[in-house]
């Protein structure tokens, strides 16, 4: 079973998914897919599934890939991601599509370690940004180069 958090019409000449152009100054980037109205999805049948996009690139820094649960009103808000290098989880900076696919596992277990929190703290049922993409520039980076992202759905 898959769970689409996406769409793209793909019968229209535009084309397909998203491109990113990070910004060319120094610090973290950021994108994120939220659900309207500061509303949350129940995600939590997808516990054991993962997150999956395709993606294209020549940027070969590390991107850092996850999902928002919890409320900043509330004071539940967490970032959960993992770092994804070029060669993982089907990641390759090579400049042609590649299908990522991100256990949620991974991810809830690297922020457990990360935040020093339970498990229970990544609420899959309060799911506010079901995928977040992010990467860091560094004085010296050359030009930012495109991230372009397509079909993003979790999958059990």
């Amino acid at each position: 079973n898959t769970r689409p958090v996406t769409s793209t019409d793909h019968s229209r000449a535009a084309p397909p998914g998203v491109t990113i152009v990070p910004p060319a100054r120094e610090g973290r980037w950021s994108v994120m897919l939220q659900v309207p109205d500061d509303r949350a999805d129940d995600l939590s049948a997808f516990d054991g599934g993962t997150l999956n996009f395709r993606l294209r690139t020549r940027d070969a820094r590390p991107l850092e890939v996850g999902f928002h649960v919890g409320s900043a009103s509330e004071g539940s808000a967490l970032l959960a991601w993992v770092p994804v290098a070029s060669g993982q989880h089907g990641h390759r900076a090579d400049g042609a599509w590649h299908r990522v696919s991100i256990p949620i596992a991974s991810v809830r277990a690297a922020v457990a370690e990360r935040e020093k929190v339970g498990l229970s703290r990544i609420d899959l049922m309060r799911v506010t940004a079901p995928f977040v993409i992010a990467g860091r520039r560094a004085a010296g980076d050359g030009p930012p180069l495109p991230i372009e992202i397509d079909d993003v759905h979790w999958a059990r």
